[in-house]
């Protein structure tokens, strides 16, 4: 289910991406515009789940289940998630316009809720 969704956003992003770089008519290359746009949609869409995960532990006394109990579990599990993730140099943003459509479109993108388990109990999305 996680890779599913994984793979949902990221045709998404992509798609969205490509459209926009069309219709902007920039002189960046496609690689450096898209880069630009991804930034500002993952800034975007690491916004509003921060805001979700703030609203939800005002809300809830279940929002203990959102602590990371163990630094390795977390680590095990972005490296299944984010295979070929690498420790590197941040990249700086070239033209504001696509970091801006690209926040734009962060916008756009459907965040749901967590699905609970069979048993009704909270669900752990990280395994």
């Amino acid at each position: 289910m996680q890779a599913q969704f994984q793979k949902t956003t990221k045709v998404v992003l992509e798609d969205m991406a490509n459209v926009a770089y069309r219709q902007s008519s920039s002189s960046l290359s496609s690689v450096s515009w898209k880069d630009a746009f991804y930034m500002g949609a993952v800034r975007s869409i690491g916004h509003r789940l921060q805001a979700q995960q703030q609203t939800f532990e005002q809300s809830s006394s279940a929002s203990r289940a959102l602590v990371v109990v163990n630094d390795g579990h977390l680590k095990e599990a972005v490296g299944r998630f984010f295979p070929n993730l690498r420790p590197g140099r941040g990249k700086s943003v070239r033209t504001g316009d696509a970091f801006q459509q690209g926040r734009r479109a962060g916008n756009e993108v459907a965040l749901h809720r967590g699905v609970e388990t069979a048993s009704g109990s909270s669900p752990r999305l990280l395994q």
